[in-house]
């Protein structure tokens, strides 16, 4: 009896280490390595709004390479466009790889100074949610690039956009939205620019100069739609719009209890923060912190949190993806972090504990999003 106990033993012992084999090796338990889950809630795999077709089969298939080979179980989309073009997307994501891709809708600008703007846009919204949409999705160029009828830029919080927040909060379909951008892009962009490798790469990312708001002023912009739509759920990309002060990041989770944040393409700003700080960060906002990683898919070509020249790889996404899971599952010191072009330096990790990885990987996905399991 005693020797088939232990051989018993042995067997577990053996199948642990066999399993734990083909099982990343940066979590801090073998538990977490194993039973890692990871919804990635900040993904392009559909064309950019504007452009004149639905995503490519191509992408959607290697999308789903890279999510099977790093433990992504769904990713979201969040340019998913909007009438036919977005019906189109996800016939293509429920053809290929069904319940895999969780589609977000967008907004036509193109008549932002319609009359019936508003009215157009609350009509489609309703559509998109008939069709599938879990979601909206704002990009930056609302308060850095489109202009009223006098060529005067609109404000992130012009009033002409309070019935769209308000009909989300009426459909339950939550809002993920990019105001401004790293503060190093509203600096000259001269040499001494810490990001001046990324802003000579892409120049028009630059919002140096008298004909754009300051960085300030878009926060703001963001903070007063948060506090007139409390019955609207928003999500502040890009770690809350301000990934360089998590402080302020807190002050508006704190007033705004609407507001959650992802942390897509990222990681490379707030892992040069104090880490013990950082830490306590996401343990005390657990439930508000989503992962979004901003990983693009072209029909040839595949983008890893900012786009760079030069094609990458199944293997570069892997080591997109294994840098992220050392950042939050470790206490790596001194590492490299995921998006080099954005700044040379390195960054500390913050060893999350196992059960705030949870929500932050899986659960707090869920629970935004309508109809995730």
């Amino acid at each position: 009896m005693k020797r088939h106990l232990n051989l018993s033993i042995l067997s577990v012992f053996a199948l642990i280490a066999l399993v734990s084999a083909f099982c990343y090796t940066g979590g801090n338990t073998l538990a977490q390595r194993l039973q890692r889950q990871v919804i990635d809630v900040h993904t392009h795999v559909s064309p950019f709004p504007g452009a004149p077709t639905a995503v490519s089969e191509a992408a959607v298939r290697r999308a789903v390479e890279i999510m099977d080979a790093n433990g992504i179980i769904k990713m979201v989309d969040l340019s998913g466009g909007f009438g036919q073009r977005l019906k189109d997307n996800i016939a293509i994501f429920e053809k290929i790889a069904p319940g895999r891709f969780v589609p977000f809708t967008n907004i036509d600008f193109s008549k932002v100074n319609d009359p019936q703007f508003s009215k157009k846009a609350m009509a489609d919204l309703e559509e998109a949610h008939r069709l599938g949409a879990r979601g909206l999705k704002i990009f930056k160029a609302l308060g850095l690039t489109y202009k009223d009828a006098n060529g005067k830029l609109i404000r992130f919080d012009d009033p002409r956009f309070d019935p769209v927040w308000t009909k989300c909060g009426e459909l339950g379909i939550p809002v993920w939205f990019h105001v401004g951008d790293p503060a190093a892009f509203f600096r000259p962009p001269t040499p001494d620019n810490e990001r001046y490798a990324e802003l000579k790469v892409h120049p028009e990312w630059s919002f140096y100069g008298d004909q754009f708001p300051t960085r300030e002023e878009l926060l703001t912009q963001m903070v007063n739609v948060l506090l007139r739509h409390p019955e609207t759920t928003f999500v502040g990309v890009h770690f809350g719009n301000n990934p360089e002060n998590y402080r302020y990041v807190a002050a508006v989770l704190d007033r705004c209890p609407n507001f959650n944040i992802d942390t897509a393409a990222r990681v490379g700003e707030i892992g040069r923060h104090d880490p013990i700080k950082l830490r306590e960060f996401f343990i005390k906002y657990q439930d508000r912190i989503l992962f979004g990683s901003d990983i693009v898919f072209r029909p040839d070509n595949i983008e890893l949190g900012v786009p760079m020249p030069g094609k990458r790889t199944n293997e570069d996404a892997k080591a997109f993806y294994d840098t992220h899971w050392k950042f939050f599952e470790t206490a790596a010191r001194n590492m490299d972090h995921p998006t080099p072009i954005q700044g040379d330096w390195k960054v500390n990790a913050i060893n999350l504990p196992p059960q705030v990885l949870g929500k932050f990987y899986l659960d707090n996905a869920r629970r935004i999003i309508p109809g995730l399991k």
